[in-house]
């Protein structure tokens, strides 16, 4: 129940840069010591790598769906992030390849 939670509240500040895990910990109503705590016991990862994981593979998504229409900048915006070659750089570690290897 507190996982669906997570995943609704970044699902629903995805595009937001400025989401950050102060706003995370608000949204979910936890001390961020809590919230790192459940998340890391349930998913392993930090509230920022949970974040970023999601939007790395929304990211994803719609790059597969993209039939070339929105180039990987805009996704990256779209997403939450600010940079497009730091989103580039986390996408290659998170999947192994650059997003520009992505067959629709």
């Amino acid at each position: 129940q507190m996982l669906e939670k997570a995943f609704r509240v970044v699902d629903q500040n995805l595009d937001n840069p400025d989401f950050d895990v102060p706003q995370f910990c608000s949204a979910m109503n936890m001390s961020k010591t809590l919230l790192y705590s459940k998340l890391k016991s349930l998913t392993g990862q930090s509230a920022t790598e949970f974040v970023r994981n999601i939007r790395l593979k929304e990211a994803r998504k719609l790059l597969q769906q993209n039939a070339h229409q929105r180039t990987i900048s805009e996704i990256a915006y779209m997403v939450g992030f600010n940079d497009p070659l730091y989103f580039s750089r986390c996408f290659r570690k998170y999947f192994g390849i650059p997003p520009s290897e992505i067959e629709n």
